[in-house]
Formats: structure tokens, sequence, C-alpha cells
């Protein structure tokens, strides 16, 4: 089957909220990360705000970490 055929080329899923509910996923793994790097972070609430931002960008906002350290977070 040739691509000419088909009706839609791509198909992009957004499953940040849309098709799945990833909050518990990402706030464990958020937590996780944290927790290696010496942050204990027990406000669930926090944790919530890596929800949709690229990570490096949230350990460095949320968390004032280095370039290096959200590299080291990811």
């Amino acid at each position: 089957m040739t691509t000419e055929n088909l009706k839609y080329r791509y198909v992009l899923f957004d499953l940040d909220g849309t098709i799945q509910d990833s909050e518990e996923g990402i706030t464990k793994s958020a937590a996780y990360a944290l927790e290696k790097m010496g942050i204990n972070e027990q406000d669930h609430e926090k944790l919530k705000r890596f929800i949709g931002p690229p990570l490096s960008v949230s350990f460095k906002e949320f968390y004032g970490m280095s370039d290096e350290e959200a590299e080291e977070g990811m």
C-alpha cells in the first residue's frame, strides 16, 4: 500500500490529558527524579506543574536547577 491511497498520512495522539489521564505517571516520575536529586517533594499540587511543559523547563523554573542539573533530572 502506498501513501497515495491513504486518506490520512499522519495521525497524532495527544496523551497529555486528552486521550488518557497521564497525571499519575507524570507526577510520580517527577517525584522520583527529584528524590534522586535530593529533593523530597511531598506536595502533589507542585508536582502537577510538571504536566505540560518540557521537563528541563520545569526543573529549572520550579526548582532553580542549572541546565546541567535539569539534564541530570531528565
